[in-house]
């Protein structure tokens, strides 16, 4: 495992996401399809949140004290209670940039991890601390990837009576 190369994309995507939804109109950031799914400020809270809740606390004490209870975070978890829709998303991705810059200053503080220091997950089994750096940075993949897929949603949703056929749907690689 190449750890610098993992936290370097911890990194970029701090500033990929803000680039990725800044001029973003209100109502398309709060945008949910009908067949269900997170709009992409919904998506953005999300990211704020496991960044603070999850991924920084949880690899912390994987390298500190494995043994230790990791904090409780449920997928999902009182979404609804959480009002991301009602939050102003320039604000949400500041706030996901400010706190993901803290989390890669302190990885790069680290020095000589153990990367292999292992806590065991009730139902995930033995899961080390190179592990979540990895899951992590794949995390931002999927997030990335569900902010791409809001935005075909709202081509399609935009241009009733027309299709994307030109350039395929949305299943399957796309055409460059």
């Amino acid at each position: 495992m190449n750890p610098e190369l993992l936290i370097g994309r911890l990194e970029a995507f701090a500033y990929q996401l803000r680039n990725l939804v800044k001029d973003l109109p209100k109502d398309q950031a709060r945008w949910r399809p009908a067949e269900g799914g997170l709009s992409v400020l919904e998506i953005v809270g999300h990211l704020c949140d496991r960044e603070l809740l999850e991924f920084r606390p949880r690899l912390e004490l994987t390298l500190r004290d494995p043994e230790k209870s990791w904090p409780r975070v449920e997928p999902d978890d009182g979404l609804e209670e959480l009002n991301y829709n009602e939050r102003e998303l320039d604000r949400e991705a500041e706030r996901f940039q400010r706190e993901r810059l803290k989390s890669v200053q302190w990885l790069r503080n680290l020095g000589a991890a153990n990367w292999t220091s292992t806590h065991e997950h009730p139902k995930k089994g033995p899961v080390r601390a190179g592990d979540l750096l990895v899951s992590w940075a794949s995390h931002d993949a999927h997030m990335m990837r569900a902010i791409a897929h809001r935005s075909f949603d709202l081509s399609q949703r935009d241009a009733p009576g027309f299709n994307s056929d030109y350039v395929g749907g949305w299943e399957g690689e796309p055409r460059p």
